[in-house]
């Protein structure tokens, strides 16, 4: 895991996840068909998909790998 990646999943865990919000974590390097489907380049992307798995928006948390900068660029 990336230091981003591990920083980003400590905030999840210490400041919660916000109601209505479902995390699912994938592994970046075995879920090649998902990094496509969603045009994930980079494993610190997250994807906020609609109920039929849809890409609705998907945000890079590189720079700020936090809950909140998640919550301010996707949710």
């Amino acid at each position: 895991w990336c230091p981003q990646c591990r920083a980003l999943e400590a905030d999840i865990k210490a400041s919660g996840v916000p109601d209505g919000v479902t995390i699912i974590k994938v592994d970046y390097d075995t879920n090649q068909g998902l990094r496509q489907k969603y045009g994930v380049a980079i494993q610190t992307t997250l994807v906020k998909v609609d109920d039929n798995g849809g890409l609705v928006k998907k945000y890079v948390a590189y720079d700020e790998p936090s809950i909140a900068a998640v919550k301010n660029n996707l949710l």
